[in-house]
């Protein structure tokens, strides 16, 4: 399924509450759940794998790493594991 965009005339003749209306009314998915538990199985078991990483790293090189990054291409590698979208804890 191909994402919805405005065309280059729209985003350069349109004010900001245009593009915001048309945002809204294809874009947004206000009925869809944020908060599900796979997605919190996931920040779960992605937190534990990086958190330890990312210590190690500020102890032995004294630099601090971001993980959100990581985590985010991770999850999102997970989840097209099997080419559907559907991954482990549904």
């Amino acid at each position: 399924m191909a994402l919805l965009q405005l065309t280059d005339e729209q985003i350069r003749t349109w004010d900001r509450a245009q593009k915001d209306q048309w945002w809204f009314s294809n874009v947004y998915r206000g009925d869809m759940p944020q908060l599900t538990l796979r997605s919190a199985a996931t920040g779960f078991l992605l937190g534990g794998v990086l958190a330890p990483r990312r210590c190690t790293c500020r102890r032995q090189d004294r630099i601090s790493i971001g993980v959100g990054l990581t985590s985010v291409i991770l999850a999102f590698a997970m989840y097209r594991a099997d080419g559907e979208g559907r991954f482990a804890v549904t």
